[in-house]
């Protein structure tokens, strides 16, 4: 079986002239993100992890992810003690309870990638999120569509055997990496919603994304490459949502 850098660059030629595909999620949401980014920026990385899904990346896809270095200051939050092994930041904070333990008013740019799906309340969610930014701020989260046929297959499937699939779809998933999934922001429509019931400007859009079956080889990877390109927009693998806390009026 070929491997999945090799799929990659069966299915889409340009992966060999610079190691990524411009229709891959990460390049296309966190190159939003850099635009978003000043130099004196405070940068809270929600649900930060230990940097798992930045490590799978190389070259320039895995430079667009990285905030730190580009900012003043990276702030990692998360409900696991193991996230403060993330290289990605400058300081780790833990979540005990469901306030986040962070000031007010004192972050210009909240990242959550891969972590939405994964939040029970999603409403103290966004209620955190618009308490904790400055006026002007910016929330910055990737999370997958529920109408995916791999986000249908997460929800049907017990979580217990989430690792073990993901091991037979050929996704390099830790066990320690794979958490429940509850699926409540996850539509453009419902993540709009969340974010202007808690008072954000909002941008929501689906993203078509590459196929999810490369880590099984040519053929599937080329199974998936044709459902992505049939399917309608409903349907795509990512939701890319971006919402601003208003100014403060002169």
């Amino acid at each position: 079986m070929s491997s999945p850098q090799e799929t990659l660059a069966r299915l889409y030629p340009e992966y060999r002239f610079g190691g990524f595909v411009h229709r891959d999620g990460a390049y296309r949401f966190f190159s939003r993100i850099q635009t978003l980014l000043r130099d004196d920026s405070v940068v809270l990385d929600v649900g930060c992890g230990t940097g798992f899904h930045r490590s799978l990346a190389e070259g320039f896809l895995r430079e667009v992810q990285v905030v730190g270095g580009k900012s003043r200051r990276v702030i990692g939050i998360d409900v696991t003690r193991d996230s403060a092994s993330n290289d990605a930041i400058d300081e780790f904070r833990l979540i005990e309870g469901g306030a986040w333990p962070v000031e007010d008013s004192s972050i210009d740019l909240c990242v959550s990638d891969w972590v939405v799906e994964h939040v029970e309340d999603v409403d103290a969610y966004f209620r955190e999120a618009f308490r904790v930014l400055k006026p002007g701020g910016c929330l910055c989260f990737r999370t997958p569509n529920r109408f995916h046929y791999s986000s249908l297959a997460a929800w049907l499937i017990p979580d217990a055997l989430h690792h073990r699939v993901r091991q037979l779809a050929g996704h390099p998933h830790e066990e320690e990496d794979v958490f429940p999934t509850y699926y409540r922001a996850n539509t453009v429509g419902r993540c709009r919603r969340l974010l202007r019931r808690h008072g954000f400007e909002d941008l929501v859009y689906a993203h078509k994304g590459i196929s999810q079956l490369m880590g099984m080889g040519y053929g599937f990877g080329l199974l998936g490459k044709v459902i992505e390109a049939i399917s309608p927009s409903i349907c795509w693998h990512e939701i890319h949502a971006f919402g601003r806390k208003p100014a403060l009026k002169a």
